[in-house]
């Protein structure tokens, strides 16, 4: 359970660093959101580590984080969606 919590952070530190740098000069820093990432990260590789190899759990698990997230944002946050240019 140590090493796949291990590589969920590392993968969820590097989606939450990225999706920080890009976001901050249109949305600012929300610490929830720089969070979420690693949280959902972590989970997702404790769920995913018996299934795929340990030296695949790690690009695994940022493409699942991402499309996890980009499907929550985009069917289900109730945000208003006006500032964001789509």
């Amino acid at each position: 359970m140590f090493e796949p919590a291990i590589i969920g952070l590392f993968a969820g530190l590097l989606n939450a660093c990225w999706g920080a740098y890009k976001d901050i000069p249109y949305e600012g820093f929300y610490v929830r959101k720089f969070m979420r990432s690693i949280v959902i990260s972590i989970i997702i590789a404790i769920l995913l580590y018996n299934f795929v190899p340990t030296t695949l759990l790690f690009p695994v698990v940022v493409a699942f984080e991402r499309i996890y997230t980009e499907i929550w944002k985009g069917f289900f946050r109730e945000e208003s969606q006006e500032k964001y240019s789509i």
